[in-house]
């Protein structure tokens, strides 16, 4: 590798929260950014936060971001000086790695030589084994060798993919007559996740903490670890919440797993940054389970505690061929935690939701990071893996990190889709939690345990749902981004709406007029103070407070959160007629002038100029946001003018006909 090249443009072979996370650090260092997508996601915020993109052909994985020759093949036309392989994917994918190297492209990662002998697990404890750092029993071999070798370990016992990682191809397997069909599915999957379908066993160590350690190569030797990150807070062999530093270690054993990491990759000659992983029982002892030869899910925890980019420094050493610091100048600052935001449903055993997010907010707490593959409204295919975001907060001591955490989750608002946020916040809230001593069997034990403890969300007033669906349809709409104060009032009109409010049908109504708003709701007045700040709607009827987050009202089919509770809801029809019993202030000449109440288009005229017409007629149609509204007379008379046509846009308050 040439130790004195400049990247000018990196190819991003990623998607996601990664994507943007590696395009951000490219930023800073002036490096243009290059993402790529497959055809569904060509509105990807991952595209969106790069400097040029580029849309991947085909329909499969192995068309798009598992394509080898054609991340080579973009990278060369685009002349770009290396490829980041983030996470997952081709990141550990030694045939990828070598293919950058023959074609003079910086692989931002280890060598494929180095990913042949650590990224695959096997290859990995032998170099562990020859180092005399622990490992646990196991037997490789074909798929036939290993129904007759797995005699020679006791049951339960663990299968494994031999490349990758992320839990994929990874089954516990409790009983021997179940070990041939778990063989065949643990091989399929990680044939179709790493393109290597090889597995093998190992001996299953109950109720483990899983620690791993971050560390940092330059390819020659020289190796420096950033302290560990406890993981075991797991389901389905996936991480959920990561933490730095461990509350499992006392200084004695953290400094055995430092070093044990350390001269591992150090003997392995490992370049960038990496991971080695370490099972760590009871009984203090602890067993090499794997390297990750990549940048991990997990690492903004460490950032947090060293104030370390890790990306930045793995550019550093992509460019220079050394490490940008040495083991002494490595700082462990206070206590850090990441929550892994998942489209899934923790009470149907963590299955994936996939879908439309009708509405996405992040926290608004000071102080919080939030990696996100999304920053707004997004279908989620179910073609990738299912996390969301990941929220890291970083505080002087365990126990202020937890608090600032569980207040971030309680302020996330998804809607739309199934989703795990207060199933985490009930987690982190776990006595076995906040005392440190859960291990990665812990959501397979609490699970039922946590769901059953999280308090019932309150159901809020149907008038406060009403209320809001109001504010919203005329404040919120996409397509009226002006309107976004309380300031602007809208005509003095009378506006009826029949809605859907969690499968219940009600007749809501407001006037808009120089005293404020007045709603009601089937027939019964009440009154309601309210103000919108950005997304938010806040109201307060009987004297208590809502705030209402909504989905884009403009769908008609939308969700509302109103103080954490989420609600389903339609928009079934809306109308507009004049206030019964009350003067309209509307005029041009002592005549009636009837207006836009809101932007839509002209489908239908019911008059012509000259026509007498009696109250309440229908005069015109307007369809906005994918309803009809009915324009009706206010009052009996003569139409003198009538200012639009049909298939006319208007905006709101634009004159439509004078009524004299």
């Amino acid at each position: 590798m040439n130790a004195t090249r400049i990247l000018r443009r990196v190819l991003i072979a990623n998607r996601g929260e990664i994507a943007v996370r590696i395009s951000r650090t490219l930023r800073k260092r002036g490096i243009i950014s290059v993402a790529i997508a497959a055809e569904e996601e060509r509105n990807a915020f991952h595209l969106r936060s790069a400097d040029e993109k580029v849309i991947l052909k085909g329909n499969h994985l192995f068309e798009t971001y598992l394509n080898a020759d054609e991340m080579v093949r973009i990278a060369r036309e685009l002349r770009c000086d290396a490829i980041h392989p983030g996470y997952g994917f081709l990141s550990e994918n030694a045939a990828f790695a070598e293919l950058c190297e023959q074609n003079n492209i910086l692989f931002i990662g280890p060598s494929s030589e180095t990913i042949r002998s650590m990224g695959n697990k096997l290859t990995a404890r032998e170099m562990a084994e020859k180092l005399g750092i622990p490992v646990l029993q196991s037997v490789k071999g074909t798929p036939d060798q290993l129904l007759l070798r797995a005699g020679h370990l006791s049951f339960p016992l663990m299968i494994k993919a031999a490349a990758g990682g992320g839990g994929k191809g990874m089954r516990i397997v409790a009983d021997p007559s179940a070990l041939k069909d778990a063989l065949e599915a643990s091989s399929r999957e990680a044939l179709a996740y790493f393109r290597e379908p090889t597995v093998y066993l190992e001996q299953y160590l109950p109720a483990p903490k899983h620690i791993e350690v971050q560390i940092l190569g330059d390819g020659n030797g020289n190796v420096v670890h950033l302290w560990e990150r406890e993981c075991s807070m797991q389901r389905r062999h996936q991480k959920l919440v990561e933490e730095s530093p461990s509350p499992s270690l006392d200084p004695e054993s953290r400094k055995k797993i430092c070093d044990a990491a350390v001269r591992l990759a150090a003997a392995a000659r490992y370049r960038s940054a990496g991971t080695i992983e370490f099972l760590y029982s009871g009984d203090g002892q602890f067993f090499f389970l794997e390297m990750n030869t990549r940048i991990q899910v997990e690492h903004p925890v460490t950032e947090a505690i060293t104030g370390i980019d890790l990306v930045d420094a793995q550019l550093f050493i992509a460019e220079n061929g050394r490490l940008p610091f040495v083991q002494e100048e490595i700082p462990c600052r206070g206590h850090a935690i990441e929550a892994r935001i998942y489209a899934e449903d923790p009470s149907e055993g963590f299955i994936p939701s996939p879908g439309l997010i009708t509405l996405y907010k992040e926290p608004s707490l000071h102080g919080v990071r939030i990696d996100s593959a999304t920053d707004g409204p997004v279908e989620l295919s179910p073609s990738y893996d299912a996390m969301i975001a990941k929220v890291i907060v970083h505080e002087s001591s365990r126990p202020a990190a937890i608090n600032r955490l569980k207040a971030s989750l309680d302020d996330y608002a998804i809607l739309g889709i199934k989703h795990n946020i207060r199933y985490l916040s009930g987690l982190i809230g776990h006595p076995a939690f906040i005392d440190g001593s859960y291990h990665t069997g812990f959501c397979d034990i609490h699970t039922p345990e946590i769901l059953s403890s999280l308090p019932e969300l309150p159901q809020p007033p149907l008038k406060v749902a009403a209320a809001g669906m109001i504010l919203g349809w005329f404040f919120l709409s996409a397509d009226k981004p002006e309107m976004t104060t309380a300031g602007n009032m809208l005509p003095a009109v009378f506006s009826v709406f029949r809605l859907r409010i969690n499968g219940r049908d009600v007749t809501a109504t407001v006037f808009f007029g120089t005293e404020g708003a007045e709603f009601g709701l089937d027939g019964e007045s009440f009154v309601a103070a309210w103000s919108i700040n950005g997304q938010i709607i806040h109201v307060i009827i009987d004297g208590s407070h809502y705030s209402i987050l909504m989905s884009n009202p403009a769908n008609r089919d939308i969700w509302l959160q109103i103080n954490g509770t989420p609600l389903r809801a339609v928009y079934l029809s809306f109308n507009v007629l004049e206030k019964e019993g009350g003067e309209n202030e509307e005029g041009l000449n002592g005549s009636e002038l009837i207006t836009a109440p809101l932007h839509g288009k002209i489908v239908r005229i019911n008059a012509i100029e000259n026509q007498e017409v009696t109250r309440g007629e229908l005069l015109m149609v307007l369809e906005a946001m994918k309803m009809e509204n009915q324009i009706h007379a206010s009052l009996p008379g003569k139409i003198k003018k009538i200012f639009v046509r049909e298939g006319m846009q208007v905006k709101k308050n634009d004159p439509l006909i004078q009524l004299g």
